[in-house]
């Protein structure tokens, strides 16, 4: 269940970041005429933060597709590549919501600032527009954020659970066909992995043969049988008793 969670979380991230990838890139183009006259211009931290945030989601995830489908086995990257990845985009992601919630609160008095003359329509739809721009970008980094803080946390549960896997030894007995190592010897397999340790290795000197089928020539033996044309023998022992 988790696994398929992830995918699809992994597919919205992906669609999320591109959404915000295209807010930011529109923001800059209708700021561009207006960022050269100031050697900071508050955009340009929403654009950096946002940007490199969406743009990290897409390179990770598209990592991430790319090995469960041409892996054999179908896995992604291990556990640990998924914490650091998941957290980097998630700290972006708050960085950017920060800066971008400050600079919405804060936007309307920028109208008269930053080369944005009132008297101006062009460069007050251009404030107005970044505004409503600014306000979408802040809902999908909060989307984003959520999205990449829950696959922090099952990341980080899947790492506790591969590391408590492989201090974990099992002793299975395994049937050996004629030649192999005997019965008797206990090889142990490392969990979650299938590589197999065997012991050290017994002497031919040491090996129990197999047991062979006898006939019993004891007391109890049958007689041989006789053939055809056969004299019959018959076999008398004296009495070695009290009447003898």
């Amino acid at each position: 269940k988790w696994h398929k969670f992830k995918i699809y979380a992994m597919t919205l991230s992906l669609l999320v970041s591109a959404v915000v990838f295209g807010v930011a890139i529109a923001m800059g183009f209708i700021n561009a005429p207006y960022m050269e006259a100031w050697s900071f211009y508050p955009v340009e931290v929403e654009l950096g933060l946002s940007g490199t945030a969406a743009g990290l989601a897409i390179l990770f995830i598209a990592i991430e597709h790319m090995r469960i489908c041409f892996s054999t086995l179908r896995r992604g990257m291990h556990p640990g590549w998924l914490v650091t990845f998941n957290l980097l985009i998630s700290l972006l992601a708050i960085g950017s919501i920060v800066a971008t919630g400050a600079y919405v609160t804060e936007w309307n008095d920028y109208l008269g600032d930053y080369d944005y003359p009132t008297s101006n329509p062009a460069t007050t739809d251009a404030a107005r527009n970044t505004g409503i721009l600014q306000q979408v970008l802040l809902a999908f980094d909060c989307i984003l954020l959520v999205i990449h803080f829950v696959l922090f946390i099952g990341a980080c549960v899947e790492v506790h659970k591969t590391n408590k896997a492989k201090r974990e030894t099992k002793t299975i007995f395994i049937a050996v066909p004629p030649g192999g190592p005997l019965p008797e010897q206990v090889f142990h397999v490392a969990q979650p992995t299938s590589s197999i340790r065997w012991g050290p290795p017994t002497p031919r000197s040491q090996q129990t043969p197999p047991p062979q089928v006898v006939q019993y020539a004891g007391y109890y033996a049958p007689e041989p049988q006789a053939g055809p044309g056969a004299v019959p023998v018959v076999y008398q022992q004296p009495f070695q008793g009290f009447y003898a």
